[in-house]
C-alpha cells in the first residue's frame, strides 16, 4: 500500500512548484519527476495476530479454543445403543422321591440292663432318604458355569412310628445331610440346630411329635467335584444335576424293654418338599453374548476454511485423534475390531485400527466407561491417564492427507471375551452405548502445506495518473519477526481494476523465506525484499495485488523442519520492521 502513497509524494511536489497565477489548463503537464531514487522513511508495522490472517469459518469444524488453539474438532453423529441379553435358564425336575429310614433297634444294640424294664441303647447309621434328578438346556452363549445364584426352597418333615415312641422317649441326634454343591441357610426349624457345611444337627428330637426342617438354597457350586451326596454338571449344553438327600441318626438313650414292640421294624419317615423348577438367573462362569455393534458412528467434515481448502493445501496435521466412549452396564468384557472408512472427492479409504479396543465390563450393577484414544503419536496426547487404552495410528493422517476427507465413519466388528470368568444375568437386557469425536490440533506434521491468499488492492484510483519510465521500479524491504512455527512463502500476482492478471505488464519478485519460529515462543527474523517492475503504462492499469502464501513445515533454504506445534490464534504473531519503500527511475506524472 506505500506504492501510491509514494508516487503519490512525488507528484505532491510537483503540484507545490506551480503558480497559481497562470492559467495552466492548456499545458500539456505531463511531466517526469526524478531520475534516481524516492524513497519512503522506515517504518514498521503493528503486531499481527494470527487470527487477524487466518479466518475461521463460522460453525465450522475447525475451531479456536479458549486458549487460541486451532482444532479440527467435530463430533460423531448420535448413535443408537446396542443391547445383548442371554435367556434365563430354567432347570426342570426329572425325577425326585423320598424314602423311610428303617432301624433296627434289635437286643444285639442294647447294652447293660439297668432294671428289669429298661437297657442303655447305643446306635447310630445312616442313609438315603431322598434323591432328585433335575437338567436343563443351556444357550450357546453360555462357554462355562462356575456358579449360579438361585431362590428356591426344600423342606424336610421328619416323624417317627409308634415302635419307636414306645421304645424311646427322644432321639439324641438327627443328621441331614444335602448335596455339597449347594449353598443353603435353614429358613426354619422344629428342633435346635447347628448348621456344620452342608449337613443340618438337630438335637434332642422327642419321638412323640413331627419335626420339620425347611432350607433356603442360594446358590449352586459347578465347579464342586461330584461325591456321594451329588454331581452339578455342564456337558454337551445342558445342566445335569443329581443329589441325595442323607439322613445320620445316632440314639445313645434308654431303651423300654417292656414296650413289647418289635424292634427290628423301626421306622423314621422323611417326608421331602423337594424344590421347584430353578430358574438360573445370576450365574458366575464364562460367556460370550453376542454384542452387534458394528456402527460407532459417523460424521462429515465442513465448513473448513480458505487457508486449507485453496489449491495447493497439504493437511499433514502431526497428531490427529479419534477419542471414543464406551458406555456399558455389561458385566463381560468386550473386544472390537474397528476400521475408520472415509470419502474423500468421491473416492472411498479406510483405516484398520491396527489393535483390539478392549471394554471394561461393568462392576455389579453399574456401568462402566471404556475410554479410547486413537492417535498417531502416543507422546503427543494431553492428560493420557484419562484414557483405559491409547493405540498409536500412523496411517490415521490419511483421513486428513493430502486433503480432509469430507465423510468419516467408524465401524466395528464385536464380540465378548469370554476368556475371563464375569459375573452375568441371565434374561437381562444389556446396553452398550458409543460415541465419538474427531478432533486434531493444527500442529503441522513434516509434509504440512496451507495456503493463505489475499488481496491488496484499490490503488488505481491514487496511481492512474503515474507511471514509470522503462527500467524503473518500486522496491519494497523489510525484516520480519515471524512468531509462527511455520515457514512462510510468498507470491504475488499484479492484477488490474477488473481483478485480470498483469503479470505480463507487471513484474512482481518476492525474495526471500520468512523463518519459521522454532518454538512458537521466540521470533525469528527474516530479511524479505518485493521487487515489482511494469512496463510503459501498466501503472494505469495496475490496482494491487493478490498475495498468495504458503505455510510449511519445511523450509526451502535450509532450515531445520518444524512440527508438532499447535497453531495459536492469539499468541503466534508477524511484525514486519524497518520496512522501506523506495522509487527507482523517474516517475511520469500526467497532471492534465
Amino acid at each position: 500500500m506505500m506504492l501510491p502513497a509514494l508516487l503519490l509524494l512525488g507528484g505532491s511536489v510537483v503540484v507545490s512548484c506551480t503558480d497559481n497565477n497562470y492559467d495552466l489548463s492548456d499545458i500539456d503537464m505531463t511531466v517526469g519527476i526524478g531520475n534516481g531514487e524516492l524513497s519512503i522513511p522506515t517504518s514498521s508495522t503493528t503486531t499481527i495476530k494470527l487470527s487477524e490472517v487466518l479466518e475461521l469459518e463460522e460453525n465450522g469444524d475447525v475451531k479456536e479454543d479458549a486458549d487460541g488453539t486451532y482444532r479440527f474438532f467435530k463430533k460423531g453423529d448420535a448413535v443408537s445403543p446396542t443391547t445383548s441379553v442371554i435367556n434365563t435358564v430354567t432347570v426342570k425336575k426329572a425325577s425326585a422321591e423320598s424314602f423311610d429310614f428303617v432301624l433296627d433297634l434289635s437286643q444285639k444294640a442294647y447294652g447293660a440292663a439297668r432294671s428289669a424294664n429298661r437297657a442303655a441303647l447305643h446306635f447310630s447309621g445312616e442313609m438315603t432318604v431322598g434323591s432328585f434328578v433335575y437338567n436343563g438346556a443351556l444357550p450357546s452363549e453360555v462357554v462355562e458355569l462356575n456358579r449360579a445364584d438361585i431362590s428356591s426352597e426344600m423342606a424336610m418333615d421328619i416323624s417317627f412310628d409308634d415302635n419307636i415312641s414306645k421304645l424311646l422317649d427322644k432321639i439324641t441326634e438327627v443328621t441331614i445331610e444335602l448335596p455339597s454343591y449347594m449353598d443353603f441357610v435353614v429358613k426354619e426349624s422344629s428342633a435346635k440346630y447347628t448348621k456344620v457345611d452342608n449337613r443340618i444337627v438337630l438335637a434332642d428330637l422327642s419321638t412323640s411329635g413331627r419335626q420339620s426342617v425347611v432350607v433356603s438354597i442360594k446358590s449352586l457350586d459347578f465347579g464342586k467335584a461330584a461325591d456321594a451326596t451329588g454331581s452339578l454338571t455342564v456337558r454337551n449344553g445342558k445342566v445335569d444335576m443329581q443329589g441325595n438327600v442323607t439322613m445320620g441318626i445316632m440314639i445313645n438313650e434308654e431303651v423300654n424293654l417292656a414296650s413289647g414292640v418289635d424292634p427290628t421294624k423301626c421306622k423314621v419317615a422323611c417326608g421331602i418338599s423337594f424344590m421347584n423348577d430353578i430358574l438360573l438367573t445370576t450365574v458366575t462362569g464364562r460367556f460370550s453374548p453376542t454384542i452387534t455393534l458394528d456402527n460407532l458412528g459417523h460424521t462429515s467434515i465442513t465448513g473448513l476454511p480458505d487457508f486449507l481448502s485453496e489449491d495447493g493445501v497439504k493437511v499433514d496435521i502431526e497428531n490427529p485423534q479419534i477419542v471414543m466412549n464406551l458406555t456399558s452396564d455389561i458385566a463381560v468384557a468386550g473386544v472390537l475390531a474397528g476400521v475408520i472408512n472415509y470419502k474423500r472427492d468421491g473416492a472411498n479409504g479406510s483405516v484398520k485400527i491396527n489393535e483390539n479396543i478392549n471394554v471394561k465390563p461393568a462392576a455389579d450393577g453399574g456401568v462402566s466407561t471404556t475410554r479410547v484414544c486413537i492417535c498417531r503419536k502416543k507422546s503427543m496426547v494431553q492428560n493420557p491417564d484419562e484414557f483405559d487404552q491409547i493405540i498409536e495410528q500412523d496411517d490415521l493422517k490419511e483421513i486428513l492427507y493430502p486433503t480432509v476427507a469430507t465423510d468419516i465413519s467408524f465401524n466395528a466388528t464385536a464380540w465378548a471375551d469370554d476368556s475371563k470368568t464375569s459375573k452375568f444375568e441371565l434374561g437381562r437386557v444389556y446396553t452398550i452405548q458409543p460415541e465419538y469425536e474427531f478432533m486434531a490440533p493444527l500442529a503441522f506434521g513434516e509434509d504440512a502445506n496451507i495456503v493463505y491468499t489475499d488481496n491488496l488492492d484499490g490503488w488505481n484510483g491514487d496511481i492512474d495518473d503515474f507511471d514509470l519510465k522503462e527500467g524503473g521500479y518500486v522496491e519494497l524491504t523489510a525484516n520480519v519477526e515471524n512468531r509462527v512455527p511455520v515457514y512462510l512463502n510468498v507470491d504475488a500476482v499484479p492484477v488490474g481494476v477488473n481483478g485480470e492478471d498483469l503479470s505480463g505488464e507487471v513484474s512482481v519478485e518476492v525474495i526471500g523465506e520468512v523463518a519459521a519460529s522454532a518454538d512458537g515462543l521466540e521470533a525469528a527474523v527474516s530479511p524479505v525484499k518485493v521487487k515489482l517492475t511494469p512496463k510503459k503504462g501498466a501503472l494505469k492499469k495496475l490496482d494491487g495485488l493478490k498475495l498468495i502464501v504458503s505455510g510449511s513445515a519445511k523450509s526451502t533454504s535450509g532450515g531445520a523442519t518444524v512440527t508438532g506445534i499447535p497453531l495459536n490464534a492469539k499468541t503466534h504473531t508477524l511484525v514486519a520492521k524497518d520496512i522501506n519503500v523506495k522509487v527507482v527511475g523517474t516517475v511520469v506524472a500526467d497532471l492534465n
